[in-house]
């Protein structure tokens, strides 16, 4: 038995009106969260970003991200589709970017924009790809190889901002990969041990070389005796790659 649990975005502590940037990002100028990590975390945290969407209503919340093309000062960035369209899951074809969320990211440096939604995955799929952009030169984007297939009892970690953290590194392991059918649509989830939150929604999953394999989106409650207790999903990243537009330019390994 499985008992999916959308990730909602971490509640913002300040009303839209009075929402401030970040402050996590910025207390020392000097000091990164990726400074002292190993290498493959580091670059996976450089590409991180937070994303904070402000709703109808104006309720503000936060969520991740992470930074799949750099150019110019310009980014496209990968989250999960409920942190950026309220009207997520329900299917329309073609999913209408027009959403009334408004939406901004901080990168690692502390740097905030305005973002737009650029695309959002269809057949309910809980995948979007937003632009921004992008100045802060600690900026990166994240590495990887859709051929390269994980294995089930691989060691992971994920990149997100849960509750009051900011870039955090979680780590687990690839519990197994799910085969999904939905809206007349094959995929396949990843289900791992990687504990997530609130604000994890949207951030990186990585193998423990720093290549990106999937997108944070939900976690559950099961009684599966494979796999029992509190799990967490990520959509893969060959779904991602298969189904964004050609014209976004993302390629099957990067770099």
């Amino acid at each position: 038995m499985l008992a999916l649990l959308q990730l909602l975005p971490s509640p913002s502590l300040a009303s839209s009106s009075d929402a401030a940037p970040v402050a996590e990002a910025k207390r020392d100028p000097g000091a990164s969260p990726a400074d002292g990590q190993p290498a493959p975390v580091a670059r996976a945290m450089r590409a991180g970003v937070l994303i904070e969407s402000v709703r109808p209503g104006g309720r503000a919340a936060f969520a991740s991200g992470v930074v799949l093309r750099l150019r110019h000062g310009r980014a496209l960035i990968a989250t999960a589709q409920h942190v950026v369209n309220p009207g997520f899951p329900r299917v329309e074809q073609p999913p209408d970017v027009r959403t009334p969320t408004a939406v901004s990211v901080t990168t690692i440096d502390g740097t905030r924009a305005t973002a737009r939604v650029e695309w959002l995955a269809p057949h309910g799929i809980d995948l979007a790809i937003v632009f921004a952009p992008v100045a802060g030169k600690q900026v990166r984007e994240a590495p990887w190889d859709a051929s390269a297939r994980p294995a089930a009892g691989a060691a992971l970690f994920a990149i997100g901002n849960p509750g009051d953290g900011r870039w955090v590194r979680s780590d687990g392991t690839l519990a197994r990969i799910r085969d999904v059918e939905q809206d007349g649509f094959a995929f396949e989830l990843l289900q791992t041990t990687v504990p997530v939150l609130p604000g994890d929604s949207g951030g990186g999953l990585y193998d423990t070389g720093g290549r990106l394999i999937g997108v944070t989106s939900m976690h559950a409650l099961t009684s599966d005796p494979r796999s029992p207790g509190d799990v967490a999903f990520a959509q893969a990243l060959p779904t991602l790659l298969g189904l964004a537009p050609r014209r976004l330019g993302l390629p099957e390994r990067n770099p």
